[in-house]
This record gives structure tokens, sequence and C-alpha cells, in this order.
């Protein structure tokens, strides 16, 4: 049963199954898959894509959908947590309340830098919830914001697994992961040491 388990969860990492699917079960598959490991999820579509390029529109609605649903599911979670007491007492803080006049005078370039850097995403959309923001504004920023990072990391990937396989004879998109990894470190690596000399 562990190995049957194993194999199925090593299953979902695996770009060769969902390269078998319908163009309908791949977009579901990975609007799903999105929902747990959106990075994941969009090395899977760039790895399909590049195997096989008429499975296009399937990869970015699956991407695209089980985005937007994850952020409204983020959204949602941080409305619900408005209504626990100890939500409550933190949100009666002068400093919680300063942080969220800030979020709401800066919504729209919040949002959409909080799309590219590592981890802003989460804490984020739930404080959007938490401090009620407007559903409608929230879900209008969203979505271009969605559109726009799937087809800028579908194009950018292709294009460096393109890039890859004419330097190096072969395409592993499963690659880029540790050097986008590397790129979002960078700047912690290369920081110059605080300690005195």
């Amino acid at each position: 049963m562990l190995h049957f388990l194993t194999t199925l969860v090593a299953s979902w990492f695996e770009p060769m199954s969902y390269w078998q699917l319908s163009p309908v079960g791949l977009a579901v598959a990975l609007a799903l898959f999105s929902l747990l490991f959106e990075d994941v999820a969009l090395l899977i579509g760039i790895a399909t894509l590049n195997h096989n390029r008429d499975v296009a529109m399937p990869v970015f609605l699956g991407l695209f959908f089980g985005i937007v649903i994850g952020d409204v599911m983020l959204y949602a979670t941080g409305r619900w947590l408005k209504n626990i007491s100890m939500v409550q007492r933190f949100l009666a803080r002068p400093s919680t309340h300063q942080r969220a006049v800030i979020l709401k005078k800066n919504l729209l370039p919040m949002l959409v830098i909080s799309r590219g850097i590592p981890a802003s995403r989460l804490p984020t959309f739930l404080l959007a919830g938490v401090v009620r923001l407007n559903f409608m504004t929230f879900f209008s920023i969203i979505v271009p914001t969605v559109l726009l990072w799937v087809v800028l990391i579908l194009f950018a990937g292709l294009n460096l697994a393109h890039l890859f396989e004419q330097s190096f004879g072969f395409s592993s998109t499963w690659l880029l992961l540790p050097l986008g990894i590397l790129a979002v470190l960078f700047p912690f690596i290369n920081k110059p040491s605080s300690s005195p000399t």
C-alpha cells in the first residue's frame, strides 16, 4: 500500500504523466495541482508545452484557473479568519490597523508585486480577506495579474528550455527548478557580510 501511495504521489511530479492525458484532463489536472504546488504546476506546464505545443490552450487554461481559484481560496480563508476571536484581538492592535490602512491605500501594487515575490502571496492575500477588502476589486486585480504571470512564466520557461537544448543538446525542464532557486537566493548568497573584520 505504501509503495502504491509513493508511486501515485511521485507521478504527480512527473511531467510524462501529464503528457498522456486528454486536453480536458490535462487542464483539470494542472488546475488541481496548482492549488497544492503552484510553482511545480508551472514547471509541469512548461515541460508539457516543450514536449507538445499543441496543448498550449489546455495548459494555459488549467494553470490560469487553478491559480485564480487558489488566490480566491486564500482571500476566502482570510475572510473566515476574521471571525476567530484571536484574530479579532490581533486586528484590534494599532499596528495591525496601520498595516491594514497601508494595504488598502496600496492595494494594486501590493497584490501585483506579491505575485512575483516568493512567500509574499499567502500573507498578502490572507490579509486582504481579513481586512475585508472588496471582493470584486480583489478579483479584478487578481485576474489580469494571473493572466500576465502565467503567460510570462510559460514564455520564459519555454525559451530557457529551448536555449538549454541548443546549448547542451538535450532538454530537461526540471533543471529550471534549481536555476529558479538560485535566481531567488542569489541576492542573499551574494550579500556582503555585516560582521566586523
